[in-house]
């Protein structure tokens, strides 16, 4: 049987530990994603988990209401849910640091002997147990061997908008593309990364 319709009978019953049971798989696959949205910024309010888990709040309260016809669908459905959800939760970061609060940065990156970086969590300053930073940690190095598989220019996209938070102009100046190319290749990317 499909996802989608075990997700919608959950729904209707209200069976929500049916339903989570069945779109486990579907936003495990997100994970990368969910991993690229939380940039430096935001690791001091945000994890990849607490976008999954609203993602999943979502898909509970209106994946009834959206005609979702199969599993395609619902990942992509799924997608765009938690990159608004990543995009809300960065506006309302922006907000906070505009009207003068203040954050701590919980990442140091170092730059390993082989020329790589290495990001080290700060378990203790974060407030964060050992296995939420250890499962931080393995969320970004799985990112890491996915973003190794896409093609240098996809890999450069990604990098440039999502982890050093540049502007499309400005990546597609980097990237010798215009502005709209890099928004479709930034889009592409990131479903390769998801599908």
């Amino acid at each position: 049987m499909q996802t989608v319709p075990k997700l919608l009978d959950a729904i209707r019953n209200g069976d929500r530990e049916a339903f989570a049971h069945a779109i486990e798989p579907e936003v495990a696959a997100l994970r990368p994603l969910a991993v690229s949205c939380v940039d430096a910024a935001l690791q001091v309010h945000l994890s990849s988990d607490d976008l999954l888990q609203e993602t999943r709040l979502y898909a509970y309260r209106y994946l009834i209401n959206h005609g979702i016809a199969d599993d395609r669908a619902l990942r992509a459905w799924l997608a765009r849910i938690l990159e608004r959800v990543a995009s809300n939760n960065r506006r309302r970061y922006l907000r906070v640091k505009k009207r003068g609060g203040h954050t701590v940065s919980l990442s140091e990156r170092k730059t390993t002997p082989s020329g790589g970086e290495q990001m080290r969590f700060d378990v203790a300053a974060s407030g964060t147990s050992p296995s939420q930073g250890a499962a931080r940690l393995e969320g970004v190095e799985r990112l890491r061997r996915l973003m190794d598989e896409l093609p240098e220019d996809s890999r450069k996209v990604i990098q440039f908008v999502r982890f050093e938070g540049k502007s499309f102009a400005d990546a597609a100046e980097c990237l010798g593309r215009s502005e709209a190319a890099t928004r479709k290749l930034l889009s592409r990317s990131i479903e390769a990364l998801v599908v």
